[in-house]
């Protein structure tokens, strides 16, 4: 508006147009840039408006991958109003701490809380980046999934690979946390180990209930795990044969490997 007004002003004083014009010719000016400056402010807020509506969608997408599958928040994403229970195939790891319990007897509840905290602050970043998934924490227990592929659609071959790849990151979590159990140890004078359990089979994977509502898996897998954490040695990693078969493809594990 600056820039047409300015020229037409000078363009009328040379002509020898009265001042009348001349006084109509800037108050439209500024009016013109009094309604620009409008325009302008409207859109600058209409842009930040735009900008904090995208953080807090990355915020709020930031916390579905935290607290579902990247397959089910791709399912959110695309506009599914539920989430459906579907069959999958899953490794399952379940860990115990072991001496817990005896530390609770000669510990306050809050150092407690603190140390349950920070050894499963340490357990989370050895599941992170390997496609993993933590499902629960229950009191000292933490249970870890890992996504098998279906055994129809794939490739036997790629199959195989896909399969040893999730053994392989769910048997590196494992002894990530025993060495992390042995750091914590030797910093802060505990005397903590651990019992895990690694199984596979079928199961049903979704979101269950309508308050509070939380991703589960279910399915005889669950059970197996948890009974081979019972059983297990402390300090050592129990897996089935199902596991082991499906990690190193052998048949006949009654040899004392």
């Amino acid at each position: 508006a600056v820039l047409l007004g300015v020229p037409t002003m000078l363009f009328i004083h040379r002509q020898g147009i009265p001042v009348a014009s001349i006084s109509y010719t800037c108050a439209f000016s500024f009016i013109s840039v009094y309604v620009g400056s409008i325009v302008m402010l409207h859109t600058r807020q209409y842009w930040m408006r735009d900008l904090f509506y995208k953080a807090e969608l990355a915020q709020l997408q930031e916390v579905l991958f935290d607290l579902l599958p990247p397959f089910y928040v791709s399912q959110l994403i695309r506009g599914c109003s539920s989430i459906p229970v579907a069959k999958c195939r899953v490794v399952v790891l379940q860990l115990d701490l072991v001496g817990f319990t005896a530390m609770s007897k000669s510990e306050g509840h809050i150092k407690l809380a603190g140390i349950i905290h920070a050894v499963f602050s340490d357990f989370d970043l050895h599941v992170m980046g390997k496609d993993l998934f933590k499902i629960d924490t229950i009191g000292d227990c933490y249970i870890v999934v890992g996504w098998l592929p279906a055994k129809t659609g794939d490739a036997q071959e790629e199959r195989r690979t896909k399969e040893f790849n999730v053994c392989s990151a769910v048997l590196g979590a494992a002894e990530s946390m025993l060495r992390s159990i042995d750091k914590h140890n030797s910093l802060h004078a505990y005397n903590l180990s651990a019992r895990i359990g690694v199984t596979l089979g079928d199961a049903v994977a979704g979101v269950q209930g309508g308050l509070q509502p939380r991703f589960c898996v279910l399915g005889e897998s669950m059970i197996r795990v948890a009974d081979l954490e019972h059983s297990g040695v402390s300090g050592a990693v129990h897996c089935s044969s199902e596991f082991l078969d499906c990690m190193f493809g052998c048949c006949d594990w009654t040899l004392p490997h």
